[in-house]
């Protein structure tokens, strides 16, 4: 439960900013058990009770001198420096074990947990906090950024994207890229032994880089597939004596790189 002092701290930090007159006027009226939709009313209220004088009055009115205003909240709320001070000191210990568990669960890879209690000490105005949060934002938006630029194909603009992701801590961007990085490694194996003919070699590492969600294999797998029906349908033609119709289907064959077809033509030629 919160104590007195807990909740003058909470609107003390509130009037810090000017921009949050309007919240902290209306956290000072429903300490005092007034529930207001309109704040000027709440503080009318004040004044006929006696709770203020003419002069308050209007400074919860014109709510700009904030200084004021908080030094009267503390005397009417009567905590004192040290129940102040000792709710502070709570406070930040539950801030420090907000943060602590926020990274304790960032870095098991569990995002969720850590930006839970990384709002929690936001919450109570923890600026690592609420750089973190930030952080974390932006991370989500590269990384879907990312996303959406594989999906249509652009590698390098979507691995750019996953990199800023990953300098900001996501996890997900930075297994992305371990696996952009083995799909390449794996393509670059599967060209290399398409090129020196070996086309089973060749197809099984484009089969692991595709695994991988690379594109360029994806769209080398299917030239493999069609050269082979290709290939085959040119073994068929020739088979039944049509020459003209057989060398197409290579010619088709050798086009998408079949090292099988390529010879068929060279036979051709011979």
């Amino acid at each position: 439960m919160t104590t007195v002092a807990e909740k003058y701290l909470q609107i003390a930090k509130l009037a810090k900013d000017p921009a949050n007159a309007e919240v902290v006027i209306d956290g000072i009226l429903t300490f005092f058990g007034l529930d207001y939709f309109d704040l000027d009313l709440g503080v009318e209220y004040l004044y006929t009770t006696k709770v203020i004088d003419y002069k308050f009055r209007s400074v919860l009115h014109k709510a700009e001198d904030m200084d004021a205003i908080i030094a009267w909240f503390k005397e009417k709320a009567g905590v004192t420096d040290e129940e102040i001070a000792a709710a502070e000191a709570k406070e930040k210990e539950y801030v420090a074990g907000c943060l602590m568990l926020a990274k304790q669960y960032l870095g098991m890879g569990h995002c969720i947990s850590g930006k839970t209690y990384l709002e929690l000490a936001a919450a109570k105005g923890s600026e690592e906090a609420i750089a973190q949060l930030k952080d974390m934002e932006y991370a989500q938006d590269m990384y879907d950024l990312g996303e959406h630029y594989l999906a249509m194909g652009h590698c390098i603009c979507s691995k750019t994207y996953f990199e800023l992701a990953a300098a900001k801590g996501c996890p997900k961007a930075a297994a992305k890229l371990k696996d952009m990085e083995y799909a390449e490694d794996m393509y670059k194996l599967g060209e290399h032994y398409l090129g020196m003919g070996h086309c089973i070699c060749g197809k099984t590492y484009f089969e692991l880089a595709a695994a991988k969600g690379c594109p360029k294999a994806a769209a080398k797998l299917k030239d493999i597939e069609y050269a082979e029906d290709m290939y085959k349908l040119g073994e068929q033609y020739l088979a039944m004596g049509h020459k003209i119709c057989s060398k197409t289907y290579f010619e088709l064959a050798a086009a998408k790189g079949c090292p099988k077809a390529a010879a068929k033509l060279a036979e051709y030629e011979a």
